[in-house]
């Protein structure tokens, strides 16, 4: 199963609300339909009824949710909660009614804000700073980040590097010149966001179960390895340290693990090596 078809599979077995706030892009539409199709998600389409049945016109969007702003119920709940957040900056209710009705990424941001949807998609037809500034203004940025920075995945058939043929080419462009401080962050986030497409904590949990049922059964060999890539969670370092299993941290790839069990192979040591991810 390739990478795409994996994380398609996730989306099944966890289905999200979606909100996609560019219905006067014919490509959302588009995208829309293929994603129903597959039943990928839940989504929600922001626009009136008439601009949203022309905008989808042979497609088939029949189970997206249409939600207009001027009629949906729950808009003046928006509308307050945006001057409640915003208040300090100078919002005021006529002007986050007007952002709200004529900004509609803003409109979904507040939505997902709100536990109404779980996370919104834009940028086809917005730029990333009219994408990226509703989410920073409302929804903030997790707790401890250190610079709000963008990634692209890119999957390469049949490829021996980065992890299986997939790459993450951190912050290719929000921040366009980073100092080596930013370089630092921006490669952390995006390693982060990696390890939570990926699921790789699965990984993870099955170093702890080949350790404890080894360490169990008494046929945990002396001075164990795991081989670990860089984008691995940091949950196999406390599993490894619980069970003294000692980690080798290496670029990301099964070429680089095979280069390692080589290295334990040339030494006499392949016994000591117990799991590699």
């Amino acid at each position: 199963m390739g990478f795409i078809d994996t994380i398609k599979e996730r989306a099944r077995a966890d289905k999200k609300t979606i909100v996609l706030p560019e219905s006067e892009d014919r490509r959302t539409y588009e995208a829309a339909a293929q994603i129903l199709a597959e039943d990928l998600a839940n989504l929600i389409i922001i626009g009136s009824e008439e601009a949203v049945k022309k905008g989808s016109e042979g497609l088939d969007v029949s189970k997206a949710t249409i939600i207009d702003p001027a009629t949906y119920e729950k808009t003046q709940a928006y509308i307050d909660k945006l001057v409640e957040l915003r208040e300090k900056k100078g919002m005021t209710p006529e002007k986050a009614k007007e952002t709200l009705m004529n900004d509609y990424t803003y409109y979904g941001v507040m939505m997902v804000k709100m536990g109404d949807a779980d996370g919104l998609v834009s940028g086809a037809c917005h730029s990333t700073a009219n994408t990226l500034r509703p989410c920073l203004q409302v929804l903030k940025t997790k707790p401890g980040t250190k610079l709000v920075s963008a990634f692209f995945l890119m999957v390469v058939p049949d490829c021996e590097y980065g992890d299986d043929g997939v790459f993450v080419f951190g912050d290719c462009g929000l921040n366009q010149n980073p100092n080596p401080e930013e370089l630092a962050a921006i490669a952390e986030s995006s390693a982060e966001s990696y390890k939570l497409l990926t699921g790789n904590e699965v990984g993870a949990l099955m170093l702890y179960y080949i350790a404890s049922q080894r360490q169990a059964l008494g046929k945990m060999p002396k001075d164990p390895i795991c081989i670990k890539t860089i984008v691995t969670t940091d949950l196999t370092n406390r599993i490894a340290e619980e069970f003294g299993v000692e980690i080798v941290e290496i670029l990301t790839g099964f070429k680089y693990i095979g280069e390692q069990i080589g290295l334990l192979e040339a030494k006499g040591e392949a016994d000591r090596y117990i799991l590699g991810f």
